[in-house]
Parts: structure tokens; C-alpha cells; sequence
């Protein structure tokens, strides 16, 4: 629309300002009182659409001076100023798994970030940081002031198969969501207990089990939890057996 009614001036003038200026003048000896009327709504058409131009200009310059730029985006592009390497997309919310939300991966090192599209926080991938960040310059002044713990580097066994999975739930944004389910429910508690401890005894990895316990959350939990609960025992059961399902 703005370019059709600035190329529609432009013409316009460039005519009367050109070629119609010459003929007026031939014209204007030749039949005065004839050619007058003519050219003045020549004149008073190009004011006109020039005018609707100059105001659709003005329009589309304001709403761009209004239009804010994507938070996402620019903490996207904030990212490698810091040396934060994009590793993972997640596309859509429930990609691959009903858990998932809409983010994007950075590693540095052995730390490790999440942006959120939703609200365009920064999760750091890290146990016990009940916060959240604004952008890479405030998750740079923590980092800067409270060094990584080599808590879970220095851990084995189960102890660190547990806190693989706690990274899992910070990873997906459910840390606060587990740990007031555990803390409020004991049979899910004893469930999820189980299920780990199968799953160790099994040699199976810790994200996987990590995953079933999210899917169990977000599928069941808050429509049935008797249904997640008993999902939970199942799986720990089947790895007893040596049959684990898939999910």
C-alpha cells in the first residue's frame, strides 16, 4: 500500500512537472479558459495522492519507532558475546516428548543454559539455583561470583545418578514442579524412589529414567495420580524383570 501510493505520486508529479508543464503552456495560448480547469485538477489529483503517501510514510515509520525487538531473538544473538555455543533447538512445545518446551541449548565449558521462548528467561543448568535469569549479562555476573560446584564431578555412584536426574528436571524447566510433588506426596515418592533405583540396578541411563518420571508428571499426574503413580511402580517393575518399555 505505501509503495503503490508513493510510486502513484511520483508519476503523477513527474507528468505534470514534466510533460504536462510544457503542453500547459501551449495549450494555455491556444484555449485558455478551456485548459485551466483541466490542469488544475491535474495539480490538485497529485497534491492529493502525494498527501496520502506523506501519511502513510508517517504511519509506517511510527509503527516501526514502536515495534519492539523480539526478546528470543536478541538474547539469541546476545549469547555468543559471551562465548555460549547453541547446541539444541526445541522447535515447539512437546517435541519428541510431552515435556518439552519451546527453548534453545547453550554449552560453555561445563556450564549449561536454557532461553526460554515463553517469557525469554535463562535457566542455568545447575542444582541448587532457584532463579532465573534476565539476560547473558546478569547470568554472567552470577557465574562471575559463585564459580561451578565440583559437587557433581567428584560424585558417583547413585548419589550422581540421582543428581543427573535433577539437572534432567532443570533442563526442562519441572525442577520446581518435582520437588513440591516429592515433597507433598509420599506414594509418588516411594514410586519414583523405586523406579530409580531399577533403573540403576539396570545399568539404565539417567536421562531416560529422568524422562519416564516427567512423562508420567505431565501425562497423568495432575488428571490422575493414581494412573502416574502406578505407571511409575510398572516401568520400576519392568526393569526388575529386564523389560522395560519405551515411552
Amino acid at each position: 500500500m505505501l509503495g503503490t501510493s508513493i510510486a502513484a505520486a511520483a508519476n503523477v508529479t513527474v507528468y505534470f512537472l514534466g510533460y504536462g508543464l510544457s503542453k500547459f503552456h501551449s495549450d494555455f495560448i491556444s484555449e485558455p479558459l478551456k485548459i485551466l480547469p483541466i490542469y488544475a485538477t491535474i495539480a490538485m489529483g497529485a497534491f492529493i495522492v502525494f498527501s496520502i503517501a506523506k501519511l502513510s510514510l508517517a504511519i509506517a515509520l511510527r509503527k516501526l519507532a514502536g515495534r519492539k525487538p523480539n526478546p528470543f531473538d536478541s538474547k539469541i544473538r546476545q549469547a555468543p558475546k559471551y562465548k555460549w555455543k547453541k547446541t539444541t533447538e526445541v522447535p515447539h512445545d512437546g517435541t519428541e516428548a510431552p515435556f518439552t518446551k519451546r527453548s534453545v541449548r547453550f554449552i560453555r565449558g561445563k556450564e549449561e543454559a536454557v532461553l526460554w521462548h515463553k517469557d525469554a528467561k535463562i535457566t542455568l543448568v545447575r542444582l541448587n539455583v532457584p532463579f532465573e535469569f534476565e539476560d547473558f549479562v546478569e547470568l554472567e555476573e552470577f557465574i562471575a561470583t559463585h564459580p561451578r560446584e565440583d559437587d557433581l564431578d567428584n560424585t558417583t555412584g547413585e548419589t550422581r545418578y540421582s543428581r543427573e536426574m535433577e539437572l534432567f528436571f532443570v533442563r526442562h524447566r519441572c525442577s520446581d514442579d518435582m520437588m513440591h510433588i516429592q515433597a507433598t506426596d509420599y506414594e509418588f515418592l516411594v514410586a519414583f524412589a523405586k523406579l530409580r533405583k531399577a533403573a540403576y540396578a539396570a545399568g539404565e541411563a539417567s536421562v531416560v529414567v529422568a524422562g519416564y518420571v516427567l512423562y508420567a508428571v505431565v501425562q497423568f499426574y495432575n488428571k490422575d495420580r493414581k494412573r502416574a503413580i502406578r505407571w511409575l511402580t510398572s516401568q520400576a517393575d519392568d526393569y526388575v524383570r529386564g523389560s522395560a518399555s519405551e515411552i
